[in-house]
């Protein structure tokens, strides 16, 4: 088994986080506070990033203002999905790698709510049927993360039905 902080994941299946610069020169190191005290999986970013910041002072700024929102745990991979938005990760070819649309839509689901109590808002251009699903981690960040956090969430012993005969 691999750990990532708080996503334990088969070795077959991990994310590798690239120690290597995969584009010198248009990729940086991520030294954003934020993201490195949540272990994202992955330690090069690109800018402009989603929300309009060019540089990682001003993304560390403001994402400080959802600090909350990681704080009461509405998510265990919230602040995956809000640092691949404010500190996009740098892929093989120097491009923004997106958050994975599933990464997106968990995390808007169960956090959704906190966001509107702490007064806060993600962009509306932020449209998670925008972002690829791949098993890639070059097209896409939280696939793998995403699909453990599911199986974690799984009680054992107990089986969820779908209504469905068997």
């Amino acid at each position: 088994m691999y750990t990532t902080g708080m996503v334990t994941m088969p070795e077959s299946i991990r994310p590798v986080a690239e120690t290597k610069n995969p584009a010198p020169g248009i990729c940086l190191p991520v030294i954003v506070n934020f993201c490195q005290y949540h272990k994202i999986p992955y330690n090069f970013t690109v800018f402009p990033n989603y929300m309009g910041n060019f540089g990682q002072r001003d993304a560390q700024h403001e994402l400080e203002l959802y600090d909350a929102i990681v704080d009461v745990r509405c998510y265990e991979l919230a602040a995956l999905f809000l640092c691949s938005v404010f500190v996009p990760k740098c892929g093989s070819r120097g491009q923004v790698v997106r958050p994975c649309s599933s990464l997106c839509h968990q995390t808007k689901r169960r956090c959704g709510f906190f966001l509107e109590v702490f007064g806060l808002t993600l962009p509306d251009y932020l449209h998670c049927d925008l972002f690829p699903e791949s098993t890639n981690p070059d097209e896409c960040v939280g696939h793998y993360e995403v699909i453990e956090a599911a199986k974690r969430a799984e009680k054992p012993g107990q089986s969820r039905t779908t209504g469905g005969a068997g």
